[in-house]
């Protein structure tokens, strides 16, 4: 979702591993954590507005999990009643 630079919203990032690019990741880093990082890293000017829009170019996390219904109703339905 989109964000304004230094909302207090997660933000989405792809931290990439330095030698190993199976390593790298693409996470949710919590906003108090991403200005912080971001300054370490490249032009080292943090969770800025994109000129053009406005916005971070992190995206936000709104901690949503997408699953299929019907998979999950026949999980809840089956012997283990969702319990994994």
């Amino acid at each position: 979702i989109p964000r304004l630079a230094g909302e207090a919203a997660g933000a989405i990032a792809s931290l990439e591993h330095k030698t190993d690019p199976e390593k790298s990741l693409v996470i949710n880093v919590e906003y108090n954590q991403l200005d912080p990082l971001l300054k370490t890293q490249g032009d080292c000017k943090g969770d800025v507005p994109d000129p053009d829009t406005g916005l971070s170019p992190f995206p936000g996390n709104a901690n949503n999990i997408v699953i299929s219904l019907e998979a999950y109703a026949k999980t809840l339905r089956g012997e283990d009643q969702g319990v994994v």
